[in-house]
């Protein structure tokens, strides 16, 4: 196998992806002929090791012209490294981590108090925001030095929410690589509980949850894909990967940590332990139903076209607004994040506003943008169409 980076293809006939077989997906060949610069630096620009790599790897010189589009994509991406929009803004983290911590103490307030239902939505709302850290954390974007974003990711996926971030990275990381194509793109396997692609129903049939989905999603589907990963994907995934110690004691510490939180309200252990599962589904509910509007109403595909054309295609923004920008932690501006991962995702709004879209206008691609409630109406209507398709195949 082949990938081309600049005007060279490098040769991994015997060189494992520390990131696994995502890879492949990029790699050359007669036909498809991809060009993949632009996946491996947005992917790779912090790694020192894996620049490295590169230079020990055995290589020929190609001749072929580049796609313009992603050759042109490369000088924009330069002249944003040089413009200083990739310096991570350490007032920027501590206001993160502070406002976090912050809305813990209010809700722990709020339950002392006897605001069950104030305090538990507001926990469940900071549970979101917990996922937002870790997500730019897992993007190394955060702080912008790689091991301490590693120990940040852990801290709020593991601890605070529970959860197993490698399994996370696994998951997100094949997602960007290849958005939207429904062969590789782990995001779309989500069959039999939900469709979010026809293609998807076609291949493998309805079931009872995807014929129902747009009635489903919210209310029961969501906290189904809760239960999954915690008690089946995150163990298993941990014993497959041989790190299941690492995560049963991060296991450990964000129950006993709970425990804490919750028994400074009087509650014993057992309760505490309820109670923690309650913020998790309620918040990874609505995380899902967040991360649902940026890709999932748009087509999905089979062969990989590059890094760019994906974030045009299959991509959508939601409108710059402090309070959406809050709310989805910057995620609103997703056609900035594909084309930049380790970019700290405060400074995409600017990025998008005066780079991007005049970018996309000069190659004549479409800049998907939505407001927040058209876009959650547009999932809805995308789901009951992908519910009402191919019923024949089992009616």
């Amino acid at each position: 196998m082949k990938i081309r980076i600049h005007n060279k293809l490098y040769d991994l006939t015997n060189f494992e992806h520390p990131g696994g077989s995502v890879i492949k997906t990029h790699a050359w060949d007669e036909n498809t002929k991809i060009d993949a610069t632009n996946a491996f630096f947005s992917f790779h620009m912090r790694s020192k090791r894996a620049l490295f790599l590169l230079t020990t790897l055995p290589h020929t010189i190609i001749n072929e012209e580049r796609n313009a589009v992603e050759r042109d994509f490369e000088y924009l991406n330069r002249d944003l490294i040089k413009d200083g929009f990739y310096k991570p803004s350490y007032l920027h983290v501590v206001q993160r981590i502070g406002v976090n911590t912050g809305l813990w103490i209010i809700a722990g307030f709020l339950l002392n108090s006897k605001f069950f239902i104030t305090s538990f939505l507001l926990m469940a709302v900071n549970y979101v925001q917990c996922g937002w850290i870790q997500h730019e954390c897992g993007h190394k974007s955060f702080t912008g030095n790689i091991p301490l974003d590693n120990f940040l990711q852990m801290v709020y996926l593991n601890i605070f929410m529970g959860g197993n971030y490698r399994f996370w990275n696994d998951q997100h990381f094949s997602h960007h690589a290849n958005t939207q194509n429904i062969i590789h793109d782990k995001d779309l396997k989500t069959h039999p509980l939900v469709a979010f692609n026809s293609k998807l129903i076609e291949k493998k049939n309805h079931t009872f949850f995807t014929k129902h989905q747009h009635l489903l999603y919210w209310t029961v589907i969501n906290p189904m894909v809760w239960f999954v990963w915690s008690f089946m994907s995150y163990p298993m995934f941990a014993y497959k990967k041989k790190h299941l110690i690492e995560y049963l004691t991060t296991k450990t510490i964000s129950l006993a940590m709970y425990c804490w939180f919750f028994g400074l309200s009087g509650y014993t252990m057992g309760e505490s332990i309820i109670l923690f599962h309650i913020v998790s589904v309620l918040g990874t509910t609505i995380l899902l139903a967040t991360f649902t509007v940026s890709h999932t109403t748009t087509d999905a595909y089979t062969d990989n076209n590059g890094w760019v054309i994906p974030s045009s295609e299959h991509t959508i923004n939601i409108y710059d607004h402090w309070l959406t920008n809050w709310w989805m932690g910057y995620l609103n501006f997703q056609i900035e994040h594909h084309l930049f991962p380790t970019m700290p995702q405060f400074r995409q709004n600017r990025v998008g506003k005066h780079y991007v879209s005049k970018f996309f206008e000069k190659h004549n691609m479409k800049y998907n943008e939505k407001s927040f409630i058209e876009a959650n109406y547009d999932v809805y209507k995308n789901l009951k169409a992908v519910a009402k398709s191919n019923l024949k195949i089992k009616n």
